[in-house]
């Protein structure tokens, strides 16, 4: 028998978006925010990104990490980390006044978090590996 980890999808509605300040980079035209707060997030994320590809491949997501500072070692550690194709829309952004971890409020450190943006409102945001049932709600509030 094989055993997985029990995990739940954490779900909030019409949340407002905190600023995004990059300190590398322009912030590209998006749809989907994917996101964290440190770089153990990725694994998460590229579930997420996988999900998106397969079943709604139009939409454009980006991936940003929050953080209260970066630096140019940084920057190059994620260089390293995601696949050249992604180093566009994969980012680092200041959290200096931590809006978007009290907007998200992570509960364990590579804690994931997706976000279907309308203008300034995230108007579904998940937190945590998608289940089936949270996945299909967030691809009902994407309209696909």
């Amino acid at each position: 028998m094989v055993w997985r980890a029990a995990y739940q999808t954490s779900v909030a509605y019409d949340l407002a978006v905190p600023e995004i300040s990059l300190p590398f980079g322009e912030l590209p035209s998006f749809n989907i925010l994917l996101g964290g707060f440190d770089f153990e997030c990725l694994s998460e994320i590229a579930v997420w990104q996988r999900l998106i590809a397969a079943d709604e491949p139009e939409i454009q997501c980006s991936v940003i990490i929050f953080g209260e500072s970066w630096s140019a070692a940084d920057k190059d550690l994620l260089r390293v980390s995601v696949p050249k194709s992604m180093w566009r829309y994969t980012l680092l952004a200041l959290d200096e006044d931590r809006a978007w971890r009290k907007a998200i409020e992570p509960q364990y450190v590579g804690q994931a978090f997706a976000a279907a943006l309308t203008g300034r409102t995230m108007k579904i945001a998940m937190k945590g590996l998608p289940t089936e049932e949270a996945w299909d709600e967030f691809r009902s509030c994407l309209g696909g």
